[in-house]
């Protein structure tokens, strides 16, 4: 059998309180630059919905600030 694998493109709710992910980055501060990590297995998405920007706001306690980044779930389906 080839292997296959399907994009899910449309909007979807996850239907999770507190979604944690395997999954860690970085943004910068945009007021002082300072580099701040994202760390989803730490922190969580609550009731995310896929292919929909979400708002994830980080702190930075260098300037003391909280910001705004945007997060977009997506999923794949892969079928072999």
């Amino acid at each position: 059998m080839k292997k296959k694998t399907y994009d899910i493109e449309e909007e979807y709710p996850i239907e999770v309180k507190r979604l944690y992910l395997p999954f860690k980055t970085e943004v910068v501060c945009p007021s002082c630059k300072n580099k701040k990590e994202i760390d989803l297995n730490f922190d969580y998405l609550s009731y995310p919905i896929l292919n929909k920007k979400e708002s994830f706001y980080i702190y930075c306690n260098k300037c003391d600030i909280e910001f705004e980044t945007l997060i977009t779930l997506k999923l794949n389906i892969t079928i072999e």
